[in-house]
């Protein structure tokens, strides 16, 4: 230390030209300083002790940083509020396609109920078509036969039960479900020897030869009210019905059913001859198409019945 104060002394004492060097570099430095002092706080970058504005905001202005919290939440609840225009659009479109699918949905259901609709329309109309398909086939086959029959006469009397077998046979295969009905179907005719009842013709086959012994009388048995009325008469019950039959029409408590179609010609004056008798073992067992099916049969079966009839010398008490 005392050194550096003697260096110092020789310097005044020499008055040399470094002190005065010396003095114009530090007025020199404190004027650069100063300007830059004075630029910084005119820039806004220090206040006027030269104090860094930067390093306030920096070390927590309160106001700055709400003022930047501030700027950050409105931009986020731009954001958001946006993200939620976008969520409503979007669900408002799934709504809209989820509509579509439905109503997709009930056009598919809608065309498969049409569907199955058509599909049994047309099984119907098909089972219908067999059918009537295999009914005129039974209805040709027993024109054939009875046109040989009345053709071929010494043929008919040598094959007579087995020919009314065929024809009624024929008549039986037309009716639905016939093998669930089993279905007995008699000839029974009017004749001289007998006024108060008719008498058996013929049956159909698969039936015992016992339905050749009952004669119906033409009071209080159906067979007689379809012979007194010459209409349709049919009991599609007769386990509960109080309409007149005979007990004996039954043979076989088995058959529920009992339809009796007189076997007539003629429109203004029909002429009778007899009655078609068809039991069935279900109730109901004829419906509306089968009862014309049997019309059909009974006209079919008219002119060989009355030729036999009239063969037989047995016309003289039909009305």
């Amino acid at each position: 230390m005392e050194e550096f104060l003697d260096f110092i002394d020789l310097l005044e004492k020499s008055n040399s030209w470094f002190l005065e060097y010396l003095g114009y570099l530090v007025a020199v430095s404190l004027a650069v300083l100063i300007a830059i002092h004075l630029y910084r706080f005119y820039k806004g970058e220090n206040d006027w002790l030269g104090n860094p504005l930067g390093d306030q905001q920096q070390g927590g202005n309160p106001t700055a940083e709400i003022e930047l919290l501030r700027k950050e939440y409105l931009d986020l609840e731009k954001k958001f509020s946006q993200l939620e225009t976008e969520n409503w659009s979007i669900k408002e479109n799934l709504q809209m396609q989820s509509d579509v699918i439905l109503q997709k949905k009930k056009q598919l259901q809608e065309l498969g109920s049409k569907y199955h609709t058509l599909k049994e329309l047309y099984k119907a109309l098909d089972k219908k078509y067999e059918d009537e398909t295999y009914t005129i086939s039974q209805i040709m086959y027993t024109a054939d036969e009875m046109a040989i029959a009345i053709q071929d006469e010494k043929a008919f009397i040598e094959n007579r039960i087995d020919i009314y077998r065929n024809l009624l046979d024929y008549l039986t295969n037309t009716l639905k479900d016939f093998r669930d009905k089993n279905p007995r179907v008699i000839v029974y005719v009017k004749t001289k020897h007998q006024d108060d009842k008719l008498i058996y013709l013929a049956h159909s086959s698969g039936h015992s030869h016992q339905v050749k012994e009952y004669s119906p009388p033409i009071e209080g048995s159906a067979v007689g009210i379809a012979w007194r009325n010459g209409e349709v008469n049919y009991i599609p019950n007769m386990m509960e019905c109080n309409c007149e039959y005979d007990k004996q029409e039954a043979l076989d408590e088995n058959y529920k059913s009992l339809l009796c179609v007189p076997l007539k010609a003629g429109i203004h004056t029909p002429r009778k001859i007899g009655v078609l008798s068809l039991a069935g073992t279900l109730q109901d067992s004829f419906d509306k198409t089968e009862i014309e099916r049997v019309l059909l049969f009974s006209s079919l079966l008219f002119p060989l019945v009355y030729i036999d009839l009239k063969r037989e010398g047995l016309l003289d008490g039909f009305e």
